[in-house]
């Protein structure tokens, strides 16, 4: 084999080991997440209305689920533990949308019982995870 050949033979060895591993990119979901809050709340007679706030692209919620705890004594410091849970998209009756912000009613709760609830938020985007609010103790 003369010196070209094995130059040659060099270079296609060499030169596909340096093509490395090809990684897909990845995209930047940075700009498609939100987070949300609730500044507000009310439980007039047996109707629960949540008011949420939404920080970021509000343009991508997709689904709400408004957890409840309902409970005999009010107890703020144990752990949240779900009993009831409603699953809302955009254009439900409990809910409504006005750009960042939303509303949520629920009615048909018992002035008698103590509730707490937490809302989670989910994106259309099913790749991004759903974010959550805080637990909120409802007073009558």
């Amino acid at each position: 084999m003369n010196n070209l050949n094995r130059l040659l033979i060099l270079l296609l060895i060499f030169g596909f080991a340096g093509c490395g591993i090809k990684v897909w990119p990845e995209p930047d979901a940075s700009h498609e997440k939100f987070s949300i809050s609730v500044p507000h709340h009310r439980m007039p007679d047996d109707c629960l209305e949540i008011h949420v706030e939404i920080s970021g692209n509000y343009r991508n919620l997709g689904r709400v689920i408004l957890e409840l705890e309902v409970s005999e004594e009010p107890c703020p410091t144990c752990p949240f533990l779900v009993t009831d849970s409603i699953y809302l998209e955009p254009g439900s009756p409990e809910l409504t949308l006005v750009e960042n912000r939303l509303i949520i009613v629920r009615c048909g709760l018992d002035p008698d019982k103590y509730y707490r609830a937490r809302i989670i938020a989910g994106n259309v985007y099913p790749i991004i995870r759903d974010v959550k609010s805080g637990v909120v103790i409802i007073s009558h």
